[in-house]
């Protein structure tokens, strides 16, 4: 889902959201549902782009995308 020109989420198989910045190859955000399972649907607020809406078959979880689990995000960083 595109938040905008340059900013896109994206949902894996294994239940993580990935904020990209088009131009770059790394996520600068990852978000993890916990459940392993697939992420069914992304989308933004439509009066606040912040709050981002996840969806998988367990549960919809509504955050904000500034907060940031950095331990995650240097992690997934380091294995690509």
């Amino acid at each position: 889902k595109f938040k905008d020109a340059l900013n896109i989420a994206v949902g894996t198989s294994t239940g993580q959201i990935l904020m990209f910045d088009i131009r770059s190859n790394k996520p600068y955000f990852i978000k993890d549902h916990n459940y392993n399972l697939p992420i069914k649907r992304i989308d933004f607020h439509a009066l606040n782009d912040d709050y981002v809406l996840s969806i998988d078959k367990k549960i919809c979880k509504i955050w904000n995308r500034h907060t940031v689990n950095r331990r995650i995000l240097k992690d997934s960083i380091k294995f690509h």
